[in-house]
């Protein structure tokens, strides 16, 4: 087994299969994933990926949701030395595309009910290989059988005979090949590609080192209350987030922890999770709590939590309050504890303590938890971390917008709007750049809707903005204000059509309005105060 190297992210995992090879690892489905036999799937990815060329400093790219095959496949690419790039499977093929260009991926895993856009994309995709994945490979053969027959993809493309493009089941398969060596990482080599809008809400690829993975690991095992190897963490947060990999699951299977994997969940029955599994561990975003006040929710017992985090956007402090005093009627003993970070800092710079007079201060985010200083410049929050990030991929002018040097040092800009008190108390009161944060935690950017939607020949002007999410109260969701060129009501059909064809579900507007005109501020710019 690997030796024990913080700049490792596969050395955890292989230390706890040798250590715990019984216990379990993942909970999928109802389904057991021991140690032993998560460590099995790993090596035998490792030989499959090293047979198809992969080597270290090789990127290979993964549309996929949370399953053991995509959480090995994380852990195989490290063994090899190979840098993982996860990669949201709500993205246009589009956007997958341009990823997969940018960070010059040898191969791509993607979900297999894209496989047939993917194929008549591919000579637009410079991979060596494409492999489509249906997400019920490691469920029981019954069920296996019953979703491989819905699979859409079946029977309407041919997987070519170059390999080119094949199935899940021809790419895993036993190898009688041994193991291949570990590889030795470097604390500043990359080691992971996450996705970010950043403040500016264009896409970029975040280059994760060993150190800063390490810093993420040492920063939330902090935050957690009591945390032992026996422990459970329920899952909620897909795997190509930050949050739902390198939290909510590298983190507790690198102490030996159980994680119970649930790749696909609606709001409506979190609590009923939470009840069922018994987890002391949860990650979370503020509207995951939307339904305490659900008649449904309120006989649950929550005893078995320790650690509930709430990230990815600010907490109304009554909301707050509302969500505490839930969890003390329903048997816990904990509040939740809200932290504030971003895929760029590693993961968490502050957060609340256990106990603190400032719990319901509007804004309130904590206390610093990482090794860095915080500063205000301009009222924005900058951050210089201990350790250096290593940059956005192929995007200089990116990175250069984000660390800017201030008093010699370099500093991080958030892009949050903030402010520090002499105790070391950070406060976070609003958001430099317009941003929208969806129920699921999913930021959107209205530039992204108002660029695309430009590009219709029916718009002259448009100018996205947030509203309340009407069923999630905590949430926003993008509504569109429209100028014609020619208003009539065909226009009016095209452009929301327009928007289906040509934005990912999770952008397209919750409502568009067509006006004659926008609104405009002394400047001559959008006022979108007004809208």
């Amino acid at each position: 087994m690997a030796k024990k190297d913080p700049n490792n992210l596969f050395c955890y995992i292989s230390e706890q299969i040798e250590k715990r090879p019984n216990d379990v690892a993942l909970m999928y489905y109802g389904i057991p994933y021991t140690y032993c036999k998560l460590g099995n799937m790993i090596s035998n990815l490792t030989i499959r990926l090293h047979h198809f060329g992969i080597k270290s400093g090789d990127v290979v790219s993964m549309a996929l949701p949370t399953s053991p095959e995509s959480i090995a496949l994380v852990y195989s690419l490290n063994r090899l030395g190979a840098v993982a790039c996860l990669i949201d499977v709500r993205f246009t093929i589009e956007q997958v595309t341009s990823i997969v260009s940018n960070t010059h991926s040898r191969m791509l895993f993607v979900m297999s009910h894209q496989i047939n856009s993917i194929a008549n994309s591919s000579p637009c995709i410079n991979v060596e290989h494409i492999v489509s994945v249906g997400g019920y490979e490691s469920l029981p053969k019954e069920w296996a059988s019953l979703y491989a027959n819905r699979d859409s993809s079946n029977g309407k493309i041919e997987y070519s005979k170059d390999r080119k493009i094949m199935k899940w089941d021809t790419f895993y398969v036993d190898s009688p090949e041994k193991t291949t060596e570990i590889y030795e990482w470097h604390k500043t080599e990359p080691q992971l590609i996450f996705q970010t809008s950043g403040t500016t809400g264009i896409s970029k690829s975040v280059v994760l080192t060993g150190e800063n993975i390490e810093q993420s690991r040492i920063s939330t095992l902090r935050i957690m209350n009591s945390a032992t190897f026996n422990d459970t963490v329920l899952n909620l947060i897909p795997i190509f987030a930050f949050y739902g990999f390198l939290t909510s699951v590298h983190l507790p299977l690198s102490y030996g922890m159980k994680v119970i994997v649930i790749p696909i969940w609606k709001p409506y029955n979190f609590i009923k999770l939470i009840s069922r599994y018994k987890p002391q561990h949860i990650f979370t975003v503020p509207s995951s709590w939307d339904t305490i006040y659900n008649p449904e929710n309120q006989s649950y017992i929550l005893n078995s939590l320790k650690t509930i985090v709430v990230a990815g956007d600010i907490v109304n402090p009554i909301y707050e309050h509302d969500i505490n005093d839930y969890l003390q009627t329903h048997g816990c003993n904990f509040n939740i504890t809200k932290v504030y970070g971003m895929t760029e800092t590693a993961g968490i710079i502050a957060a609340t303590p256990k106990t603190s007079k400032h719990r319901y201060d509007v804004g309130y985010s904590g206390q610093i938890v990482v090794d860095c200083q915080i500063k205000i410049i301009d009222g924005e929050v900058c951050i210089c971390p201990a350790m250096k990030f290593h940059g956005y991929v192929n995007n200089p002018q990116a990175t250069e917008q984000l660390i800017r040097e201030h008093d010699g040092k370099m500093w991080i800009h958030t892009g949050d709007i903030g402010r520090l008190t002499e105790s070391g108390e950070l406060y976070i009161v609003g958001r430099k750049k317009r941003m929208i944060v969806r129920y699921d935690g999913t930021k959107i950017f209205p530039i992204e809707i108002e660029v695309a939607l430009l590009k219709c020949p029916c718009v002259r002007a448009c100018a996205a903005v947030g509203a309340t999410d009407p069923l999630h109260p905590q949430s926003g969701v993008p509504i569109v204000y429209v100028v014609l060129q020619d208003s009539n009501q065909s226009n009016r059909i095209a452009v929301s059509q327009y928007c289906k064809d040509h934005l990912p579900v999770y952008l397209c507007p919750e409502r568009i309005e067509f006006v004659e005109e926008l609104p405009v501020n002394s400047m001559g710019k959008v006022d979108y105060s007004i809208l």
